[in-house]
């Protein structure tokens, strides 16, 4: 069963390749944007809201463009025809799919968060606990958005 869905894992990540490095280009070049803003703003503003903006504007957008790209264009290319022949359950496509989204939008949200801590420790203490909470509303954030557009995207296949 593992091989099976590692190798749904690879062709996904070689089927989107491009897009997705070119989401990954995108949200860096967003989160610069937002650092800027905070840079420019007045010195009562926390480089971490860099991170809060991130997340709150970025990633949404990021997910929408992942669950496009990894639900409805597969159902609307066809391709998940193919993948329903092959001998595996229905539910192994889906977990590869929600599962691939999940870990790009995390590892985006955690590198966002990094960088905004370690750029925040130049001006600001910076305790871990308080990393740690942030850590973990960043994650839930980030599971209940994809869960979401990922839902929308299978729901959408209904129509």
């Amino acid at each position: 069963m593992i091989r099976r869905l590692a190798a749904l894992a690879s062709k996904e990540l070689s089927e989107h390749a491009l897009v997705l490095s070119l989401v990954l280009c995108g949200l860096a070049c967003g989160w610069v944007v937002f650092l800027l803003a905070v840079i420019g703003a007045p010195t009562t503003l926390t480089y971490l809201e860099t991170h809060a903006t991130f997340v709150r504007f970025a990633l949404p957008t990021c997910g929408l463009a992942l669950g496009n790209r990894l639900v409805v264009a597969e159902v609307s290319g066809r391709t998940q025809r193919f993948l329903e022949c092959l001998p595996m359950g229905r539910h192994e496509p889906l977990l590869v799919k929600w599962a691939l989204g999940l870990l790009v939008l995390c590892g985006v949200a955690f590198a966002s968060l990094a960088l905004s801590a370690a750029i925040a420790t130049l001006r600001e203490p910076v305790d871990i606990a308080f990393l740690a909470i942030l850590g973990t509303r960043t994650g839930v954030a980030v599971l209940v958005a994809w869960s979401f557009f990922f839902a929308m995207g299978l729901l959408g296949k209904i129509r």
